[in-house]
């Protein structure tokens, strides 16, 4: 079964309050569609954070998708993040 590829569209972009490089990108496929926050530091970030597991495993799924390592874990505060 063939996958459809992942949509992307940028929303707003800006600085954090400490001023780090930041902008929201969307990423949807098969009809679902996740918003991450991009940072860019001395590497790129994607960060989608989550209280729910389901969320942030398919949060991990669309941005394999698009082609990016991502895996889905659990925070010290019980947050899941990918």
């Amino acid at each position: 079964m063939e996958l459809a590829a992942p949509a992307v569209r940028r929303g707003e972009v800006g600085p954090t309050e400490k001023g780090t490089p930041t902008a929201k990108i969307y990423i949807s496929a098969e009809g679902v569609e996740k918003a991450y926050r991009l940072y860019l530091r001395d590497n790129i970030e994607l960060r989608l954070g989550s209280r729910n597991e389901e969320e942030a495993l398919l949060g991990a799924r669309l941005l394999r998708l698009a082609g990016v390592k991502a895996e889905a874990r659990k925070s010290a505060d019980g947050k899941r993040l990918v």
